[in-house]
């Protein structure tokens, strides 16, 4: 991540995703700062150099925004706001559709979700299984699994938390509160990020069927708890 003056931190308040990690790269510069018009290229570079996966995750991650969302090969990042392309319920920190009361999903961090992941932790920094939690309980509001989600949102919900550990988990031992704050609800990239390894596409697609094995987990324990009708 560079700290030159031309990725200071700008927060835009037009053009942006439901995607934290694609509006800091925005509003420090990395994609155009009004979100508009990004090439297929352009945005695996902003990707790869930032939140140092391969550039097969890169790619794959580009490639599949531009063709369910993009015109050509170029993308507004305001565009991904399509419900159910790549934005799906259960969200993280943004409100899904049917909270938002319009026609759109929020393209705004949530205050309160964000803190209810804070409130999963001890305080001090946010584990991988915290995450795990917040997204279980994000699946139960919305009725998954007795209402289930469709398989592509189910993996991109559930790919998620792992994106997200991956840029912050700096040391293994979890995220700093401060830089989850930072992240999500500024659209902000933390002073110092720097992941410790490259995510490449298989150790993501292992760590995401963990991941959904470990909620497919707590929601077979929660219906195994529920008192017969």
């Amino acid at each position: 991540m560079s700290s030159d003056s031309s990725h200071e931190y700008i927060q835009g308040t037009e053009g942006r995703s439901p995607c934290p990690a694609l509006n800091a790269l925005a509003n420090h510069g990395y994609l155009p700062r009004d979100g508009k018009n990004i090439g297929i290229m352009q945005l695996v570079s902003a990707i790869t150099s930032v939140y140092n996966v391969s550039y097969s995750v890169a790619f794959a991650l580009a490639t599949g925004g531009m063709y369910m969302c993009g015109s050509g090969f170029s993308l507004n990042l305001e565009d991904l706001r399509a419900h159910n392309s790549i934005e799906h319920d259960a969200s993280m920190v943004h409100r899904d559709l049917d909270e938002t009361g319009g026609t759109l999903p929020s393209n705004k961090p949530d205050t309160e979700l964000i803190q209810a992941v804070i409130d999963l932790s001890d305080g001090k920094k946010i584990t991988l299984d915290d995450l795990i939690r917040h997204k279980y309980n994000r699946e139960v509001r919305i009725g998954h699994p007795q209402k289930p989600m469709n398989k592509k949102s189910l993996l991109i919900s559930r790919g998620e938390p792992i994106l997200c550990n991956h840029a912050l988990n700096r040391d293994g031992s979890g995220i700093p509160i401060e830089w989850f704050r930072t992240w999500l609800g500024e659209e902000r990239i933390p002073e110092g990020l720097a992941p410790r390894e490259t995510l490449d596409l298989i150790t993501l697609r292992t760590r995401a069927r963990a991941l959904g094995e470990a909620v497919d987990a707590l929601h077979g324990k929660s219906a195994k708890s529920e008192p017969e009708a």
